[in-house]
């Protein structure tokens, strides 16, 4: 019996959209971080992702290549996840996300459908670029320096 309830729902697994999020939910501070991958056959639009029933809002998505996968409609953000594409998602909760906290997330698609896991939260390593600008100015009284600005762009 067992056997065929799993052949079900593995069958059920492939004809529907069916989500599902990868390892931790990465935070800094109420920003949030969740890679999300999609194992069903359909393009799923995700709109909104809860933790412990509380609505966050979502800015940002992109896949492991880099592309964009957020889009507007109405004003609402939508997350497209293609069949088989990890997409992670940035956004922000209402309330401070704390480390080592298991959290629930709720992930809704467009079409009503809902999927649900126990997440810990962790601390998201700051990353930091430092860009170089070589202005072409030289520095008074030694014509050999240059003068180059410096500046931090701060991601997390």
């Amino acid at each position: 019996m067992g056997l065929w309830a799993g052949w079900i729902i593995e069958t059920e697994k492939r004809r529907i959209e069916y989500l599902e999020p990868m390892s931790s939910i990465k935070t800094y501070a109420n920003q949030f971080e969740i890679g999300v991958m999609n194992h069903g056959v359909d393009v799923s639009r995700i709109t909104m992702i809860f933790f412990n029933q509380v609505p966050t809002k979502i800015y940002d998505a992109v896949n492991n290549a880099g592309e964009q996968r957020i889009y507007w409609e109405n004003g609402k953000p939508y997350v497209i996840v293609n069949p088989g594409e990890t997409v992670w998602i940035r956004g922000f909760s209402p309330k401070k996300l704390i480390e080592r906290t298991i959290y629930v997330v709720k992930i809704v698609t467009i079409k009503g459908n809902w999927f649900q896991y126990p997440l810990q939260a962790t601390t998201a390593p700051l990353n930091a670029t430092i860009l170089a600008i070589n202005t072409g100015l030289k520095v008074p009284g030694d014509p050999s320096k240059r003068i180059i600005l410096f500046a931090p762009i701060l991601q997390n």
